[in-house]
């Protein structure tokens, strides 16, 4: 910290080189034709293209009580890496929950207390067969699934894009609870010693605003719900590749006031 000079660093997984060149369909402008997309190629994409496994999620810093301090790596590829910060790097404990690949995996965070990690799995394009879209709860110490929830059946308000269970949205928890944001709109409570559902809510709907600015909500993707104060923060609505824009920034209530 005093100098910035490098400690350690640790690659996990070698040769994943990948940017939206590679997936041009994708990243396609609605309307636009193949020949204006280059559909064939970019030059901006490597000859030799990964699948897409990149570290989207910020890691996570936690002490165990015999004094190891881990940082937890969650990763596109559905694993979850648990890595010694006073030996290098070296991977105390690595697993496995999702199919992984582009929009796959973990991807924008997991959660963790004292005890438990709490991982968001997307997995929104792997076939039905492979996909784990849900949340899963890891010991923190082993790496040890405790439990895991599959994401209920796609709810969705709008017909104009496609309606996907998928929890991409970052998990965010507190003592007892953690929450979990699906690409269809709905933010779900659970327990987070058992993964009961304690509540789901649907944001993906219109509102009346306290600046009264139409507002309405939508897919529920990147950051997740800030816990502040009694409150629980969260923006609804995005639609950057496969969910629902939208507009709408919620205020709920967590202590009844």
């Amino acid at each position: 910290m005093d100098t910035g000079a490098l400690l350690w660093s640790r690659q996990l997984t070698p040769a994943d080189n990948f940017n939206l060149s590679c997936a041009r369909p994708l990243a396609c402008p609605a309307g636009a034709t193949a020949a204006s997309c280059d559909l064939g190629g970019s030059a901006n994409c490597p000859a030799s293209p990964g699948a897409d496994l990149d570290f989207g999620a910020s890691a996570i810093l936690r002490d165990l009580p015999d004094g190891r301090r881990l940082l937890i790596a969650s990763q596109k590829s559905g694993v979850v890496y648990a890595l010694d910060t006073a030996q290098a790097g070296a991977i105390v404990w690595q697993t496995r929950l999702g199919a992984g690949g582009p929009l796959g995996g973990i991807e924008w965070g997991s959660a963790a207390d004292e005890t438990q990690v709490y991982a968001p799995i997307s997995d929104a394009l792997a076939p039905p067969a492979a996909a784990h879209a849900g949340l899963a709860a890891l010991d923190l110490a082993t790496g040890r699934l405790r439990w895991q929830v599959t994401a209920p059946v796609e709810r969705c308000h709008w017909k104009a894009k496609p309606c996907l269970n998928a929890y991409v949205q970052a998990a965010s928890s507190m003592p007892g609870i953690v929450f979990a944001g699906s690409l269809d709109g709905h933010l779900r409570a659970y327990d987070s010693e058992r993964g009961e559902l304690r509540w789901d809510l649907d944001t993906g709907r219109s509102y009346r605003t306290v600046n009264g600015v139409p507002a309405r909500g939508g897919s529920l993707d990147l950051g997740g719900a800030v816990l502040a104060e009694g409150m629980l923060l969260l923006n609804s609505g995005y639609g950057r590749l496969v969910g629902q824009p939208g507009n709408a920034l919620l205020a709920l209530s967590l202590d009844g006031h």
